[in-house]
């Protein structure tokens, strides 16, 4: 995956919006105050995928404005029905909504 400093997505479930964020270059100076993924800077060589990260504000969470959107409730729900909670980290999960991990 290549970034050029900055790419803005929006979250949604069917084709309502949920909140924005931006994928985000860790070369990056400039500040941020909304939902961030950080541009993936490694791959281990046996992994054909990479792990990505919802966290807020770059290059802290202390430049994030607002209420937290990622533990929505739409969100989970929408990825429990499409079968993405992982099985043995459902539970766990639910507690903190906002780190759940997708296959």
């Amino acid at each position: 995956m290549q970034v050029h400093w900055v790419t803005p997505f929006v979250v949604c479930v069917g084709k309502e919006r949920i909140y924005r964020g931006a994928i985000w270059s860790s070369l990056s100076s400039r500040e941020y105050d909304g939902v961030v993924i950080l541009e993936p800077s490694y791959q281990p060589p046996e992994s054909d995928s990479y792990t990505i990260r919802l966290e807020l504000g770059y290059p802290t969470e202390k430049w994030f404005k607002g209420e937290d959107p990622r533990s929505d409730p739409r969100i989970l729900r929408a990825l429990e029905k499409a079968g993405k909670i992982k099985e043995d980290l459902a539970e766990t999960e639910k507690e903190a909504p906002a780190a759940n991990p997708v296959e």
